[in-house]
């Protein structure tokens, strides 16, 4: 990316953020709104249109949080939260996609446990492409189809162990 392409993206993105932060009431401060521009730069290749920018400037607005929660499971507040929608996406993805398989219930613990290091170790890749409750339950499903594909592999050994997603 050229000085000039990231300083035009920039220009763009100083003028989005301030602009829905007064149309959409987010009130952002002068320093929230640096710092949203800071990290959408990073997010956002300099071809977007302004409607697709404007598309992720609100995702982004919507999903952060959502994100920094996810960076925080080392405290008990976020781990807690986390580990409830990951036992609650896997119920639901059960019985959407896996509902054949009795040995999702089985294993829900560990399971709960592999899919929250899952989202944990793929959130670098998280771009604010799609809403990230989506994104997260992705990841979760491609948790559950690599666990349903070596149980009978796992089974004859023992035990299973989830690669890195």
């Amino acid at each position: 990316m050229g000085v000039t392409d990231t300083f035009s993206l920039r220009a763009r993105c100083v003028a989005l953020v301030m602009i829905l932060s007064t149309d959409l009431n987010w009130n952002l401060s002068k320093a929230q709104q640096d710092a949203y521009v800071d990290a959408l730069v990073q997010l956002i290749p300099t071809d977007r249109s302004w409607l697709q920018m404007r598309d992720l400037v609100v995702r982004y607005h919507n999903d952060h949080p959502l994100v920094e929660s996810v960076q925080r499971l080392d405290q008990e507040a976020d781990r807690g939260h986390w580990t409830h929608w990951v036992d609650e996406t896997i119920d639901r993805l059960q019985e959407e996609r896996f509902s054949h398989d009795a040995s999702i219930a089985n294993s829900k613990s560990e399971l709960a446990t592999v899919s929250l290091n899952a989202l944990s170790q793929a959130l670098p890749t998280y771009r604010y492409t799609t809403p990230f409750i989506v994104w997260a339950a992705d990841v979760i499903g491609a948790v559950l189809q690599e666990y349903v594909s070596h149980m009978p592999a796992a089974k004859q050994q023992g035990s299973w162990r989830s690669r890195e997603v």
